[in-house]
């Protein structure tokens, strides 16, 4: 089964997100969910998910920092960007 992670700083976001898909229909684990960039780094240390689903905009460290993270680290995952946010400069 493959193993995802939820990061989202909107707690009503991570909450439907995790609860509201049919992951296992899909073959996908919610491994853990995380609500700021350096609690999603943690988790990932922690859990090796294969996905990590991710906002941009969070305390402590963004998304894109926890990308850079990630693959510094050689993490071996995926990454789904997902954000509200309309300015992408």
């Amino acid at each position: 089964m493959i193993r995802l992670l939820i990061a989202d700083d909107e707690t009503w976001i991570l909450d439907r997100l995790a609860t509201t898909i049919d992951w296992a229909s899909i073959g996908v684990q919610v491994a853990g969910t995380a609500r700021d960039g350096e609690e999603a780094l943690e988790q990932c240390r922690a859990l090796r998910p294969d996905i990590v689903l991710t906002d941009i905009r969070m305390p402590c460290i963004t998304g894109l920092e926890l990308i850079r993270r990630l693959k510094q680290e050689k993490m071996d995952c995926k990454v789904i960007i997902i954000s509200g946010y309309d300015d992408f400069e």
